[in-house]
């Protein structure tokens, strides 16, 4: 059994794929797992993963129809065989001992069930940008009122803890890891390295900018029934934000 599972759900990403995966090949803690799930690209993302899984054994690659991003991330955990998971996407860059960093905290941790990390904003030709710290854990209760205080791409967490939380909830697309993140308050600590330990990837395409009002509508369908306590109210969390008529 591998320490972590690495998770990585790639959809149209032929133009950053090589270095995001070679940046998690290249970790110094190697003992890792590293699963991707290409959800149906149309570009050249397929035929790229097939020559990196062919170089390196710890990649599970798996190549099918498009299903959208929740069910590939729920499918991967699924799938992941460690006791620990790492997100990444693939677009951004981990640094060389983010795994490492990170497994070692959450071993000597085993009240937190997931740990973020710092992120230096990287653009579409790589050029660096400015660095985002995110909140520990003194200040982190209060944060979680104004948004996600973690980079999704950034985090570990415990595989026992995100399963019992029940997967990342379908009900909230485009803010499926906040809402995850507040069901797994109650089942442990949640917590934020200053380390930069990626380099976080913004462009035309990304996620933020193409469903930006379906995320803000997500995240405040959350925040409510987390503040009422019903965010784990399968009936309440279906329930959408917009009326009929709404664009």
């Amino acid at each position: 059994m591998p320490k972590i599972s690495v998770i990585m759900p790639v959809y149209n990403s032929a133009q950053y794929i090589q270095q995001a995966v070679d940046s998690i090949l290249k970790q110094t803690l190697s003992d890792f797992e590293l699963i991707i799930i290409n959800d149906g690209s149309t570009d050249h993302s397929g035929a790229i993963l097939q020559s990196l899984a062919a170089t390196d054994r710890r990649i599970c690659l798996i190549q099918r129809e498009n299903r959208g991003l929740i069910a590939t991330l729920n499918q991967a955990l699924s799938l992941a065989r460690a006791p620990y998971l790492a997100r990444m996407d693939a677009d951004d860059i981990s640094m060389p001992e983010r795994l490492a960093l990170q497994y070692t905290y959450m071993k000597t941790h085993p009240a937190t069930a997931i740990i973020g990390a710092a992120i230096q904003y990287i653009d579409s030709a790589g050029t660096l940008g400015r660095i985002k710290k995110y909140p520990t854990y003194v200040n982190l209760g209060d944060a979680f009122f104004w948004g996600s205080p973690l980079a999704h791409p950034t985090v570990m967490m415990r595989a026992e803890a995100v399963r019992k939380a029940g997967g990342y909830p379908s009900d909230f697309p485009a803010a499926e890891d906040y809402a995850l993140w507040l069901r797994l308050l109650s089942l442990g600590k949640i917590d934020n390295l200053p380390d930069v330990l990626l380099s976080y990837r913004v462009h035309g395409t990304s996620v933020s900018h193409m469903h930006a009002r379906q995320q803000r509508d997500s995240t405040l369908r959350a925040q409510a029934l987390w503040i009422v306590g019903r965010l784990f109210d399968a009936e309440l969390c279906r329930l959408s934000t917009r009326t009929n008529g709404d664009p």
